[in-house]
């Protein structure tokens, strides 16, 4: 019995530690690349209340890419989209994207259905980049890295010429 009283401490206090481990199993660094395979160089313009972040404004030629960035965020381990934050994407009303100077695509994040025009990207999308379900993923088992990647394709540039607005 006077081992027992030493015995339930240590035991609990493993079991914390056991409990912390599993909880930075499920966390993991991401890193994040968009892939500009279109034809023609694409802009882009982060909105957040109505304006532009002047400072966040990328432009990736065809052919190239921009590195997000690395993170350390939660992702879901029961099949669900995992997540990645970005200071492109995260908290932005839309994301505009002017493909080759002349044709752009706003990216939609909350904005109501019946107020979109053919140029806005519901967040439903297929390829709206700012929902994480459109990204391709998976995680490196050494490295516990989870990459995300979107690759803007010349279909994406043709669906901009149709239904983008010109900004010429």
């Amino acid at each position: 019995m006077k081992h027992l009283k030493f015995f339930i401490p240590i035991v609990s206090i493993l079991f914390i530690f056991s409990c912390r481990k599993v909880e930075y199993e499920i966390h993991s660094t991401t890193s994040a690349t968009w892939y500009n395979q279109s034809g023609v160089t694409i802009r882009f313009e982060p909105y957040y209340n109505g304006h532009v972040v002047s400072e966040n404004v990328a432009t990736i030629a065809n052919n190239d890419s921009l590195f997000l960035g690395f993170g350390h965020y939660p992702f879901p381990l029961n099949g669900s989209v995992p997540i990645f934050a970005s200071k492109y994407v995260t908290g932005m009303d839309s994301l505009h994207i002017i493909y080759d100077e002349k044709y752009l695509m706003a990216h939609m994040a909350n904005f109501p259905d019946s107020l979109l025009q053919s140029f806005h990207l519901p967040y439903i999308h297929t390829r709206n980049i700012g929902n994480a379900e459109n990204y391709k993923y998976w995680q490196d088992k050494t490295t516990k890295i989870l990459y995300h990647e979107f690759t803007f394709t010349p279909e994406d540039y043709e669906y901009a010429k149709i239904n983008g607005l010109k900004v010429e």
